[in-house]
């Protein structure tokens, strides 16, 4: 989850909480610089008729959706580099 305010000088804040199981959420916050296209690499799952997604810049990535194994996520985001 986050929020991003724009500044009267042009530049944007973020705000944003991580969480994961187990552990506390932690907050993180700066000035949003958006330098690269994302990637967006679709995971389907036809025998569920599912589809994660896992969106990268290089640098960070996020997954959409992902199922409770995340094996596969994983696999893909250390080939891409995240």
């Amino acid at each position: 989850m986050g929020i991003v305010h724009s500044r009267d000088d042009g530049q944007k804040d973020f705000l944003m909480a991580e969480a994961s199981p187990g552990s506390p959420t932690n907050l993180r916050k700066g000035i949003l610089s958006v330098t690269a296209q994302p990637t967006i690499i679709p995971i389907d799952t036809p025998t569920l008729g599912d589809r994660s997604y896992l969106a990268h810049d290089g640098e960070v990535a996020v997954v959409i959706d992902p199922q409770r194994d995340i094996d596969r996520v994983l696999d893909l985001a250390r080939r891409e580099g995240v």
